[in-house]
């Protein structure tokens, strides 16, 4: 499974592309610092899951998911972040994002999120999930 990384944390964008990349499952072939130019990135990198951090400089993730989504409808984007108010995970839902995950979630959560996307799945950190059922109730 091919997968980009867009992360302004140089040390937690190394981390992840590192745990990726020692997965026989996984081949990490874009890995970006923000979402600029993200249209070309994706042409160049054609990755089936893109993992998405939302507060980057220059283009953050949110408008990002959203550019993505509308060129490449195909591509999973995962949103990765520190985020968990209803403003940013509706907007990113609603923008296209397949899945929602808090980066305070142990890191296989990252692994099981890219299976389940890929599976037809929308996976989400539990209170993510539990904030959005309660929100529709």
């Amino acid at each position: 499974m091919k997968i980009s990384i867009f992360e302004d944390n140089e040390k937690l964008r190394e981390l992840i592309e590192l745990l990726f990349s020692s997965s026989a499952e996984f081949s990490v072939v874009g890995s970006y610092h923000n979402a600029f130019n993200i249209v070309e990135k994706i042409r160049a990198d054609a990755p089936e899951v893109i993992i998405m951090d939302i507060d980057m400089p220059e283009y953050n993730g949110i408008d990002a998911v959203k550019t993505a989504k509308k060129v490449f409808p195909e591509v999973k984007v995962i949103m990765h972040t520190v985020f968990d108010d209803d403003d940013r995970l509706f907007t990113c839902l609603s923008y296209g994002a397949d899945g929602y995950i808090l980066k305070k979630d142990a890191p296989t959560s990252l692994f099981n999120a890219i299976k389940e996307v890929l599976a037809g799945g929308a996976p989400m950190s539990a209170g993510i999930a539990t904030r959005g059922l309660q929100t529709f109730r």
